[in-house]
């Protein structure tokens, strides 16, 4: 499992979360990754698709069962329903199969999930939600871009650059994985998801969670915007000493055509580093690095 190749493998070997019954309704990659750590964790988890199937389904490479590689990826091990949610049978069905889950996972664009249940909602009133009166024992999360009060398309490149992350680099480019929808998305889902529950024991209530890809993925500038909350400092293009403004942490051609990679932020491996390669008497050893910030005085 996703979690088999980590340190929390004896974890997910317990199943500590058997006898949780998770429905997931969402697609594609930021829904189905959280709701396949908590299978991973021991959970049962049904996914409900549309009579057309997730359209990650189509994604190549295709396994021998016609079927994406990627989709098998977040969705090994979970049960998986067909069910139209614009007929009434559909609807029928799903509230049925709200009723006997601890958990609803969902990623429709905000204002969905209340046409076809048929609520009238404030999103800017989670708690008063019409489904908590329903089924007021269920932790519902709810991923989008931009939150549930923001109805606005988009994939994980515009939330990356919406929160500011393409432009810490000197020159933006593509990151090779997807920073909203994993680490701004699936992980915080999860994590409230579990607080939530445990909250439950206590109170027998269920939650609303709203995760916002944009703002999950902004929360990982937490650095960077220490600094330029404190001071002022600009941080962006490359500025950050961990986004290419330090000679001790940054990637450098190679010889062979390849590239190296420098991380050593601490001054002693610095001046190591530099003995080693260039020499002890080397004066980069010294001035390579940026000065450190002044102290922060208490209660400022």
């Amino acid at each position: 499992g996703l979690l088999g190749v980590s340190t929390m493998a004896p974890l997910a070997a317990a199943a500590p979360l058997r006898g949780l019954r998770v429905l997931d309704l969402s697609r594609l990659l930021p829904g189905p990754y959280a709701t396949q750590l908590l299978r991973d964790l021991g959970a049962t988890v049904l996914k409900v698709e549309s009579p057309k199937g997730d359209p990650l389904r189509q994604y190549p490479p295709l396994a021998p069962d016609g079927n994406s590689i990627m989709f098998h990826a977040v969705n090994r091990g979970k049960g998986s329903v067909s069910l139209d949610l614009h007929s009434q049978k559909g609807l029928s069905q799903l509230r049925t199969l709200l009723r006997s889950a601890d958990v609803l996972v969902e990623s429709f664009r905000p204002g969905v999930l209340e046409d076809m249940l048929g609520y009238a909602y404030d999103p800017t009133t989670p708690s008063s939600h019409p489904i908590r009166a329903d089924y007021p024992e269920l932790v519902v999360a709810r991923l989008s871009g931009f939150g549930q009060a923001d109805t606005s398309p988009g994939h994980d490149v515009n939330y990356v650059a919406s929160a500011g992350l393409l432009g810490m680099a000197a020159e933006p480019s593509l990151p090779p994985v997807q920073i909203a929808d994993l680490a701004g998305g699936a992980l915080p889902a999860v994590v409230q998801i579990l607080a939530a529950l445990l909250a439950r024991r206590d109170t027998g209530q269920g939650a609303i969670i709203d995760v916002n890809l944009t703002a999950g993925a902004l929360a990982t500038l937490c650095l960077p915007l220490s600094r330029f909350l404190l001071n002022g400092e600009e941080v962006g293009r490359g500025r950050d000493p961990l986004a290419g403004a330090s000679a001790s942490y940054d990637v450098y051609p190679a010889a062979c055509g390849g590239s190296i990679v420098v991380g050593a932020l601490e001054p002693h491996f610095w001046h190591r580093l530099c003995t080693v390669v260039l020499g002890p008497n080397d004066e980069a050893s010294t001035v390579a690095l940026p000065r450190p910030p002044p102290p922060i005085t208490p209660g400022t």
